[in-house]
């Protein structure tokens, strides 16, 4: 897969990384496994941290998540992303 292709595919599938009503990050058994999915997809393609935490930034303003929400859910990003992605 591409780098691109790989970009939108993960776009695609980011809303599966955060509880349906809560929108916590990997807060679900489920959730932390798409992530982690996504994070072996991204690692394999040359995705960057940084092309994830701008996804999950307009992620968030998608879904309207307040401040506090945003800073947990990206501390938690960051962590799981960043021990494979540079």
């Amino acid at each position: 897969m591409t780098h691109s292709e790989a970009l939108e595919e993960i776009n695609r599938r980011i809303g599966g990384w955060f509880g349906t009503a809560d929108k916590i990050f990997g807060g679900h058994k489920m959730d932390e496994d798409r992530a982690k999915e996504a994070r072996k997809l991204a690692a394999a393609s040359g995705v960057t941290l940084d092309e994830i935490v701008q996804m999950a930034d307009e992620y968030f303003d998608k879904e309207n998540l307040h401040a506090e929400l945003r800073e947990k859910n990206m501390k938690r990003i960051k962590k799981l992303f960043g021990t494979k992605l540079q």
